[in-house]
């Protein structure tokens, strides 16, 4: 049935239906995965449904296994994964793909996947330890997911369309902790960039319903349309790296406890741009490491570009003697790490809403286009010290807050 010596054990293709059967059933396809992948144990596997391949009931799925189908995962498909009724749209068998990593595999459990044929069902990967990408020239219903450890990506040609559900890509953050000393524990947080080009359509072929575009990475993230869709929305940046514990150390009968909590907050830009043949609802960028949304094309809503975000320090020490407290003091800090955001609508750009750019570094527009709503700009940003210390017969402290924003420019051109 597939593809067959066993040192071609981890290639699969799914044939033509031999008649009288039309089709592939998606339990058969498994079936076949399996062996592929555990006789003998190979972690890397290439999936393939030729044009003639029709697959219909189960959905086809990869459940890996440690050096099974946990390594370098290809997929290709220009045949049909469940059907769709040709005069209504509306799916007739919801088979889909579904492609499960194993995080714990690391970098060498990574994804590729092509599709130029009909997914119905939806293409899903879930988990990989390392990068992940789509590329769909086809059509696929009930949505398209990446998510992995590394850069995701996913892109739709303008041969392709996303005629149901939403296109998300996530790249998962991870944590790192190391041996605690002295009671306190580092943590590091890292992820990869996150990316969606979608030049086919995210909607039905009535545009009834449209699908959201939504691109999430540590690192970065970046969402770029010319065609339909209902929501875009680029989120960059959060946590990384963590500081924290308690410590108590005592000499005689005094003991002197120190308890610490920082968090810093970094990380990628977010940028949206829309196209000239995009037409789209909203545009949100939102990101620590800066945040820009150019529009060429149409935006039926709002758009917003906002880089804030905060990194704090805390450090408590206290001291007794017994059951007596001798002192006592508390440090902390707050400090504005956000950057530039920006928007900019072209000349042949319009935003039927209003327009919101909020940077701690600095917030700018350039309009070109059209703006039915409001444009505001802010950029505001406060650095606090906070310094106390007290014995039993006083205390003292300080508090000080330094601004730290920076510019809001506008600027509307001959044609905005």
């Amino acid at each position: 049935f597939m593809a067959a010596s066993a040192a071609q054990a981890r290639d699969v293709s799914v044939p033509a239906p031999v008649a009288p059967a039309t089709s592939v059933p998606g339990t058969t396809v498994n079936a076949a995965i399996v062996t592929a992948i555990t006789a003998p144990d190979d972690a890397n596997l290439k999936l393939t449904v030729p044009s003639a391949g029709v697959v219909l009931g189960d959905s086809i799925v990869l459940n890996p296994n440690t050096g099974q189908g946990d390594g370098k995962i290809e997929f290709l498909s220009d045949g049909k994964i469940g059907a769709v009724d040709a005069a209504t749209g509306s799916v007739t068998d919801g088979a889909g793909a579904i492609f499960n990593g194993r995080a714990a595999a690391g970098a060498a459990n990574s994804f590729k996947g092509t599709n130029n044929g009909l997914i119905a069902g939806g293409l899903r990967t879930v988990g990989f330890g390392g990068d992940a990408s789509i590329t769909n020239g086809g059509e696929i219903y009930n949505g398209i997911t990446a998510s992995g450890q590394g850069n995701v990506s996913i892109t739709t040609s303008a041969a392709g369309a996303v005629r149901s559900g939403n296109v998300v890509a996530s790249s998962i953050t991870v944590d790192t902790a190391a041996a605690p000393v002295d009671g306190v524990t580092k943590t590091s947080f890292a992820g990869g960039k996150a990316s969606i080009v979608q030049a086919g359509d995210a909607a039905d072929a009535e545009d009834s319903v449209r699908g959201n575009l939504n691109a999430t990475g540590l690192n970065g993230a970046e969402v770029t349309v010319s065609a339909k869709a209902r929501n875009v929305i680029a989120s960059a940046g959060g946590v990384t790296e963590t500081v924290g514990g308690s410590n108590a150390v005592t000499s005689g009968t005094v003991t002197t406890t120190t308890v610490r909590n920082d968090v810093t907050r970094g990380g990628g830009s977010a940028n949206v741009t829309v196209g000239g043949d995009g037409d789209v609802a909203l545009v949100s960028a939102t990101g620590i490491g800066g945040a820009s949304a150019t529009i060429d094309g149409a935006v039926a809503g709002n758009v917003n570009a906002s880089s804030n975000g905060t990194s704090t320090t805390y450090t408590d020490i206290s001291v007794v003697d017994g059951a007596v407290p001798v002192s006592g003091s508390t440090k902390t800090t707050s400090t504005a790490v956000g950057k530039a955001a920006d928007v900019s609508v072209g000349e042949d750009g319009s935003v039927g809403g209003s327009v919101s750019v909020n940077g701690q570094g600095s917030a700018s527009t350039v309009i070109d286009g059209t703006v039915d709503g409001n444009v505001s700009l802010t950029s505001t940003a406060t650095n606090n010290a906070y310094d106390y210390a007290s014995t039993p017969t006083g205390y003292t402290y300080s508090d000080t807050n330094v601004g730290a924003g920076g510019a809001a420019t506008g600027a509307v051109g001959a044609t905005g």
